[in-house]
Formats: C-alpha cells, structure tokens, sequence
C-alpha cells in the first residue's frame, strides 16, 4: 500500500509540474538609511596635502581627523544602512544594522505659527567592523579594527561635526533584478547621536531643514562685528567703523544694496551711503530718535523691506543675505562640465557620484556654454553612466560644451511665485529688523499675521507655502470610497474660538517695543451675532501686534478670513485612508463627508478641511485637519482682453474670457462669475430671490 502512494504522489507532483502557472514575485519591504558625511579627496601626505605623520598615524580623511585643514577638498561620503534581518543584494553595498525606524511628521498649526518639524529617530545596532572602504589607510594601521573599538565608536569620533549633515531613509521593496525605482525618499538632517551604550544601540535624531532655523543657529540680521570710531552728537551725518576694512569684509557682502543700507546705534536707527569703511547718515529714521553716541558703541547693519510681498519676505529670511542661514544653496553637490546632454537629460562631469539616484530631486542649473541660465529638477540619476534625467525638458538641451552645478535649493519651488499672486497678495511687507532675531520667530510672525502655512516637504526635499484662503480645487473624501471604517475621530477646540480680530499696525519707532501706544492704527472687526446670548454668549478676542503690516488690506485680509476660519468652535479631525487615496498631502484642502459630521436633520454634513499632518503607517496613511470655513463655491478675477482704449487690462491676454452661459467647466471652476439680480424698491443693488442662482441651477460666488 506505501509503494502505491509513493508511485501515485511521484506521478501526481509530474502532472502538477506539467501545468503551467503564472510566475509570482515575491516583494519584500524595505528600509534603507543614508548618511551623507564630509569626506576629503586628497591622500595623506601627498601635496598639496602637507601633513608628515607616520603611515600608522594618517588621518581618516574626514574633518575631524584632518591634519591639514587649509587643503581639506570636501566631498561627500554616503553611508548606507539597511534592516537588521533581510537579505541585502550585494549590489546596494549596506549594512545591515538599522533595528527601527520612527518618524515623526511635520504639524502645521493654522494661524499659529510655523507648527512642529518633522523629525526621525533612527535605532542601530553597533558592530566590530574591518574599516575597509570607510579607512582609506587601514593597512597600514598598527591595530586591527574588529579587535579595536567598533563601527559606531570610531564614526562618532571621526564625524565630530555631524550636525545639519543629510539623512535619507528610502522606504520600498526588494525585487530582483533590483530597482531604486519602487523607493520613496524622505531627507532630513543630522541633529543629535547617542550612543553607543553598553548594550551596543546608537541613536540618530534628525529633523527636517527648518529645524536650520531655529533661533540658536539662525537670526536676522547676523550680528554685525562693527563699532563706532569716535564719539558722534545727535547732528553729525558721518561716521567711522571699526575695526578698519570691514565695510569691504562685512557689510559689502550683507548689504541688500551694495554701498546703501541702514544701521542701528543704540536706540536709533540711520539710513546710510557708504564709501569704504565710512558712512554718510540719515539720522532718525523708521521713527527713532537722533541721540548721541560714544565711542565703541556697537553699529548694527539692519534688515528691511519696503512694499515686498511676504512670499518673498520668508524666502529672503531663508538667505544667505538676510540671516546667517542659507537654505536657498544649502549644498553645492557636484559641479563641471556636462559630457553629453539630451531633451530631458545632462550627463554629469566623469567626479560626478557613481551612486544611482544620488543627486535625485536636487537642482541642476546651467552656468555656461550651450543652454546657459536654466534650472531643472533631477528625477532619476545612474551612477554607472552620469546621466541625470531632469523635469521639466530643456528648452535648449545642454551637450559637451555645457557648464552646471548641481545644489540643494530647497525653495525652488513653483508655490511659492503661485501662492504670492493667488493667495498672498494683499500682503505688501514694509519692515526693518534691527536687532538680530530668529529667522524661526520672524517667520513664524508673518505666518501667522499673514495667514500662511510654511513646512518642510520631505520627499520633494522642498520647503513649500500656501495662503490659507479659499482653494479653487478640493480633493473629496467619503465613508464609502475613501474613509477606513472606524478610523474617523472628531472633537472640537473651543479653545480656539474667535469672535474678535484686533490688529495693531504701522508701527510708530521701530526700535521700540509692541506695546499698543507704539502704533499708530487699531483695525477692530467682530461678529457680534456669535457673542449674543442666543449663540456663544461670550467675547473671544485675538490679538495681533504686527510690526509688519502697514497697510489696510493685508489687516482687513486677515481679519475677515481668520474670523470665517475661528468664528465657530474649529473641529479637528483625525482620519486614515489607504494606499489609493495617499497622494493627499499636507496644508491642500479636502472635503469630507463622513458619518461623524451631521447636521440638525441627521443627515451628512459635508465639512471643509485642512490637512495638518500626514503618517504613513504600514499599508495606510492616517492624517489630522482641522476645519477651515472656506467652502462653498469661490471663484478669483479672471483675465481679460482689451478695451477700446487698450488700457486696464492684463496685456498678456487677447481675449475676454467667456461669459458665465458660454463658459467651460473649467473656467466656470477656476473664476468668477455675477449672477443675474433683481432689484429693491429704489431700483439697487438686490437681486431677487428667484434670480440669486445661475441659470443652470449653479450656486453664486463667494469672496474672501
């Protein structure tokens, strides 16, 4: 009987082995963290490299090891670390030692300034390792590495100065053959390590790159080094700085104009000419007071805008010009000459990296030869070939000839020039800084008074903004096609209740304090219907001292829109969806109609929504919002042809736009229309009850 079954099982598994089957691939998730640390390209004692030490005695090529510092070449070394516990293909070259990994997501905090960075923690296992690849010298050492210390004890040691270098971790799968393309990257920065502990674990803190920011590491002005040369009266139109030659050494390279700018001596601030070291005066400026000053008294150059709008405030806060921060050119990666070029690639100089999508989502510009002036963003990079593809195409693909450098500008983003005209553009800046503050601080006031979001996108590796304001697309999501059951959770946040704006603006002496009688306007706007008894009964006052604004608009823009925004009790909502809806991001707008927003009747009561924060967790994204009040049907001034005259409208348009009868939907989505209206009994300004709605059934317009 067992030689029967054995005979059947054998010519069973021939029958089965006969049909044929689809082939499956098995995926596996992944985690891979790199490391971008300083790395010298010179080799120990050959020039022009000076240092003469023992070979036993050489540096480890990094800055902390160096030994000739004057002639340190600084290139990029990447350290690559995968999951603890998966097979690795050889060809990703990581270690295996990465035990968790958790992230934190950015917060943003509507009208409440710049919000919580997002930041990542990072556990990993330390090892006794041979140093090979990572010591350019190891054998010639006079100790063995597995006997001798181990791979994160040595790290910390040779990578003193960490901080703020770049963190990657790419989430994806493993596939063979395989394929950076299935990865999705996220960049932050170094902030902290700890460890290695007795139990062998280190720990990587990193933030996002507005953590660069902060008031310890940023301010606006940079502190100025000058000071007077001799005592000056309350008339004197000249002045002398100390110490001799700073004017070419500083304040050429801070000043917003060079050779013009403005100053701040104790309480007074001039506006100034220079030649050199020295200063031709306008004293008692931005409502300050001449006075005299004593010799080696500080000279602070001072920061300031007239009538710039604040899209272009915050972005020059994030500048090397306007603070000690430089966010615009945060890294220089590879510079050269392009060996080749095509409609949407550049092929880099024979030094560029030879890591596949090392330069991924970093910006190319080219600086000269053919195609000069151009800046794309890298989608795709093949370490093997040097070829970056770009978005968009060239207009005029670059070739041998081509000259480009390849940075880190992480503001290099078309939201920004969008949200100033769309969205910000009553916000005219006109503001002098003129004592060092933190960029973060300074930013986090124009957020707020201005009513803008500004956060840190880490898979774009972009800082991006947006106004809050009305947006003209929104995403929708419901409990039958995108909502995960039981994931929904609404509370409200009366805390956060307005019922009053009081806005304090134009600014009497701009050296002086916030205190109310050191401005000259008070813009009041309340709902007095929300404080009666028969609704909330109560004043809820916000406060807004602004030191910015000076001028109506941008004061009544944000009033108006910040008591549509906190009037009612705001409702914050936590939800999660799955992979299909996961493009949402944060700060767009959404639509939500769920079983947990209800009107009087019971019936679902569709809620507009900012998204606040955003967390991949597993095969679904669970997000906050908080409602924003801005929903209904909101159309912007559309384009126009030209009159008779030629004259008041946009030249750049031939045409008028279409009327609402004639309209796409398009148009009929984008801008806005004036329904047909009746009249009162004089003849004005009514339309009858009966006409308030488009003739094919459509809502009228809001403003906002």
């Amino acid at each position: 009987m067992q030689n029967r079954r054995s005979a059947f099982a054998f010519c069973f598994c021939i029958l089965i082995s006969r049909i044929p089957h689809p082939i499956v691939m098995i995926t596996r998730p992944i985690t891979i963290i790199e490391l971008d640390m300083d790395r010298c390209t010179r080799t120990y004692g050959v020039a022009p490299c000076t240092a003469s030490l023992a070979a036993a005695q050489s540096c480890y090529n990094t800055r902390a090891t160096c030994q000739d510092s004057a002639n340190f070449a600084s290139a990029v070394q990447t350290y690559r670390l995968a999951d603890t516990g998966i097979g690795v293909p050889p060809e990703v070259e990581a270690i295996p030692c990465v035990q968790s990994v958790s992230i934190a997501p950015t917060k943003l905090t509507p009208m409440k300034g710049l919000g919580t960075r997002a930041s990542i923690s990072v556990v990993l296992a330390d090892f006794a390792h041979h140093d090979r690849v990572f010591d350019p010298y190891v054998a010639s050492r006079s100790y063995t590495p597995e006997d001798q210390g181990t791979f994160w004890g040595r790290f910390r040691a040779r990578h003193q100065y960490y901080q703020g270098r770049g963190l990657r971790v790419r989430s994806g799968t493993i596939t063979d053959p395989w394929s950076w393309s299935n990865f999705v990257d996220r960049t932050y920065f170094i902030d902290r390590i700890t460890g290695p502990d007795t139990s062998g674990k280190v720990t990587i803190t990193a933030k996002d790159v507005l953590k660069l920011a902060d008031g310890d590491r940023a301010q606006c002005p940079p502190a100025s080094t000058s000071t007077l040369s001799a005592s000056i009266n309350s008339s004197v139109t000249s002045l002398t700085l100390l110490p001799a030659g700073i004017g070419a050494a500083e304040y050429a390279v801070r000043e917003q104009s060079v050779g013009s700018g403005a100053v701040r001596i104790g309480s007074e601030i001039m506006t100034y000419t220079r030649s050199g070291d020295v200063l031709t005066l306008t004293r008692g400026v931005w409502g300050t007071t001449a006075a005299a000053h004593t010799a080696a008294d500080a000279v602070q150059l001072c920061a300031f805008w007239s009538s710039v709008n604040v899209a272009t405030v915050i972005k020059q806060l994030l500048g090397p010009l306007f603070a000690d921060v430089d966010l615009a050119n945060a890294l220089v990666s590879n510079s050269g000459t392009a060996q080749a070029g095509a409609a949407s690639t550049i092929t880099l100089a024979a030094a560029a990296s030879a890591v596949d999508d090392y330069y991924k989502s970093l910006n190319v510009t080219t600086t000269g030869g053919t195609g000069s002036g151009q800046t794309r963003r890298i989608t795709g990079y093949v370490g093997s070939t040097k070829v970056a593809t770009v978005t968009p195409a060239w207009t005029t693909a670059p070739d041998a000839t081509t000259v480009y450098t390849v940075s880190n500008s992480y503001l290099a983003d078309a939201s920004w020039a969008i949200e100033a005209v769309n969205n910000l553009s009553a916000y005219s800046i006109t503001a002098i800084i003129s004592k060092p503050e933190g960029v973060d601080k300074l930013i986090g006031e124009l957020a707020e008074q201005c009513l803008a979001l500004v956060w840190w996108d880490e898979v774009n590796a972009l800082i991006k903004i947006r106004g809050i304001a009305p947006q003209i697309t929104t995403s929708e999501l419901t409990d039958a096609d995108n909502l995960i059951n039981n994931t929904v959770q609404a509370a409200d946040d009366p805390a956060q209740r307005v019922s009053q704006v009081w806005t304090f603006y134009g600014k009497i002496d701009h050296a002086g304090d916030d205190k109310p009688e050191n401005f000259r306007y008070l813009y009041v706007q309340a709902d007095l219907t929300a404080e009666g008894a028969d609704q909330y009964g109560e004043q809820k006052i916000k406060t807004i001292k602004s030191r910015w604004l000076n001028a109506a608009a941008g004061v009544i823009k944000t009033a108006s829109r910040a008591l549509i925004f906190l009037r009612d009790n705001p409702r914050s909502v936590k939800f999660a969806v799955d992979s299909k809806d996961r493009a949402l991001d944060v700060a767009e707008s959404v639509l939500m109609t769920s079983a947990a927003f209800q009107d009087s009747a019971g019936a679902p009561l569709p809620l507009g929504m900012i998204i606040t924060e955003r967390a991949e967790k597993g095969g679904r994204v669970e997000y906050s919002a908080v409602n924003m009040g801005f929903f209904g049907r909101y159309g912007r001034i559309g384009p126009g042809g030209s009159n008779a005259t030629g004259t008041h409208v946009p030249s750049t348009y031939s045409a008028t736009i279409a009327s609402y009868a004639t309209a796409t939907s398009e148009e009929k989505t984008r801008y806005g229309y004036i329904t047909a209206g009746g009249s009162n009994a004089t003849g004005t300004h009514v339309p009858a009850a009966a006409t308030t709605r488009f003739a094919d059934g459509g809502e009228p317009y809001k403003i906002a």
